[in-house]
């Protein structure tokens, strides 16, 4: 279990892709307060990131927000 779950500041958690130098399909976890979230929402803007999780963090529990979902 990540201990950064755990920090008094910790707001959101994201699920980054793996970047061109990284390993295909590798991923990365990360928990953030609200001013490096802003910082990774900048950073997907320009595509340089793809997020492809994202959860909200309170108490230590983490809170999925819900998949888009195509209506057929």
């Amino acid at each position: 279990m990540a201990l950064e779950r755990f920090g008094e500041d910790t707001r959101h958690m994201i699920v980054e892709a793996s970047s061109p130098v990284d390993f295909k399909g590798e991923r990365m976890r990360l928990f953030l307060a609200d001013n490096g979230y802003q910082k990774v929402l900048e950073s997907k803007k320009r595509d340089e990131i793809k997020v492809k999780r994202h959860a909200k963090v309170l108490n230590e529990y983490l809170f999925y927000d819900k998949l888009k979902q195509e209506i057929r």
